[in-house]
């Protein structure tokens, strides 16, 4: 549900070149990368269709039976060429039967015959020289297709791409996993990375219910699926450089092929088919977010660009989203500080020092023995990745209170006009060092009480400070002191207090919900989380 914000040039279906491989032009088709890069793909199926992109179009170049569960993985064998069949993948596999030879699906689109594979160059020669035919060398490109133990068919994949399909049409086993469209195993050196290469609504059909519940109000289910379908044009591309033009992950946006997909986010998918969100004519970056915790924020309080239809907006229907806490010791933030690379020694203190006109910080402030570091933006909330809770779930947060580490009972405190009065649960008092006592203020600074601490008064189980001079502590200055029975070697900590989950900038999907309980329509709700967009007319076709 966390999105990056990227200026990408918009496209359908990007021309990319990997490797010498030419992925061809197929209007509303996208690439998604579905899995890790590795040595073999699982593909569970009867059979297998292969097709190429020839003329702009999916062509089916035969049919393959197997036992059920194919493998294809990167071939780096040795192979002899025997023939050009000039026909089918029947023709080849009959000329290939008996032969100790496999089909190959040669790069102008006809089948042929290779004899082995052999796993050196002799034993390849020594075949060649018995029985004839020419050397095949490995080439970075090639692909296998077994099944049941026997190589099937052997792909060149030098010109023309083999996209692979279930027999039984429409969809395709990848590792486990069932996906509409085809499957393009992409080799890179000698491991292969599954592919998905699905129709864009199609791919929506797994996204929506992906990012947002397949429960909630349809007509916010419809704003997700604008969203998603303009977001994911505007990040064509973003891993080209891994054969693919999008990622499964919330690097890109969620999705989990066929088992994610519901009848209600299909139906809101179908709904709003074809219509995009424009800015100026051009389809928005929509990014979202879980929850914005009251207000959205503005794209340069996140990413530095400032965009015109990605503008805080008051987003009072955000109820249902994330409220959370943060308890940190100040030895948890030295840790944190050191694991990112960050030598300021002990950290003493954290202080927010700016906030955005939306109500988020914008820097936070670590002091240390040794220096200071200074968070802004988004580092915020990734800084705290090395911690226990991972990154923090919103920058809409406050530093809600400061005790001394307990080891021991919380401490009840009150405040009145002149003192700070604490109640131990343990009767010996003299395990605390007023020395040791700091207050933390509205305004994130940690002050210490000693030096402004005149009266200390002992009783059966209470300390009670009072302000040097008589003056009184005051209360802006304090919040939610906590204290404790002795002063632990792992010093003070220090709770964040939050709302919201993300980055928030854009639509917030909690206030999406709720706007569409409130009664608002898909088209109303998005254009109050993108500043002056339009909308294209829904695709009838």
């Amino acid at each position: 549900m966390i999105k990056k914000l990227r200026i990408l040039a918009l496209a359908i279906f990007m021309i990319i070149i990997m490797h010498t491989t030419v992925y061809a032009n197929i209007d509303g088709y996208i690439r998604v990368g579905v899995g890790s890069s590795a040595s073999s793909i699982s593909i569970e199926a009867a059979s297998l269709d292969v097709f190429f992109i020839l003329d702009g179009d999916f062509e089916n170049m035969g049919n393959i039976v197997g036992s059920g569960v194919f493998t294809i993985s990167a071939d780096s064998s040795y192979y002899i060429f025997i023939e050009d069949t000039n026909s089918g993948y029947l023709a080849a596999l009959n000329s290939a039967s008996g032969r100790n030879a496999s089909p190959v699906l040669l790069e102008r689109g006809t089948w042929g015959v290779y004899a082995g594979p052999f796993g050196s160059r002799a034993e390849a020669q020594n075949h060649a020289f018995a029985n004839g035919g020419a050397l095949v060398e490995p080439n970075g490109r090639r692909l296998a297709l077994n099944s049941g133990g026997q190589v099937l068919a052997v792909f060149e994949n030098y010109r023309l791409t083999p996209f692979f399909a279930d027999g039984r049409g429409g969809k395709i086993n990848i590792n486990g996993s069932y996906y509409r469209g085809y499957l393009d195993a992409h080799r890179s050196g000698s491991n292969i990375t599954p592919v998905n290469v699905v129709n864009i609504e199609e791919y929506l059909f797994s996204v929506v219910p992906s990012e947002m519940p397949a429960s909630w109000h349809m007509e916010a289910l419809k704003a997700q699926a604008v969203a998603a379908r303009s977001y994911a044009y505007t990040t064509l591309g973003a891993h080209a450089n891994q054969g693919f033009d999008l990622c499964n992950t919330e690097h890109c946006q969620v999705y989990w092929g066929m088992s994610r997909e519901t009848e209600a986010t299909t139906a809101a998918v179908l709904y709003t088919r074809g219509i995009l969100a424009f800015f100026d004519g051009e389809i928005i970056n929509a990014v979202y977010s879980s929850s914005s915790g009251g207000i959205t924020d503005d794209s340069e309080n996140v990413w530095i660009a400032a965009s015109p239809y990605l503008r805080g907006r008051s987003d009072i229907y955000d109820t249902t989203g994330r409220e959370w806490t943060r308890t940190l010791t100040l030895t948890e933030l030295t840790a944190i500080a050191r694991a990112n690379n960050y030598n300021i020694g002990n950290v003493t203190s954290m202080q927010i020092t700016e906030i955005s006109s939306t109500g988020r910080v914008l820097r936070v402030t670590l002091t240390g023995e040794n220096g200071t570091i200074n968070l802004e933006r988004e580092r915020i909330r990734t800084f705290f990745g090395p911690s226990a809770g991972g990154n923090l779930y919103s920058r809409n947060f406050r530093i809600g209170s400061f005790a001394l580490t307990v080891d021991g009972t919380v401490i009840n405190t009150t405040l009145n006009n002149t003192s700070l009065i604490f109640t131990m649960s343990n009767t010996d008092t003299s395990q605390i060092e007023v020395g040791h006592l700091m207050v933390l203020g509205a305004d994130g600074e940690i002050v210490p009480i000693i030096g402004r601490a005149a009266n200390v008064q002992t009783a059966v189980g209470v300390q009670t400070l009072r302000a040097s001079g008589g003056s009184a502590l005051p209360p802006t200055h304090i919040n939610n002191v906590q204290v404790t029975g002795g002063v632990a070697s792992n010093g003070y900590v220090i709770t964040l207090i939050g709302r919201g989950w993300g980055h928030g900038v854009g639509m917030s999907q909690h206030g999406a919900r709720g706007m569409a309980e409130a009664g608002y329509t898909f088209d109303e709700i998005l254009k109050h989380y993108y500043t002056g967009i339009t909308l294209s007319p829904r695709r009838e076709d």
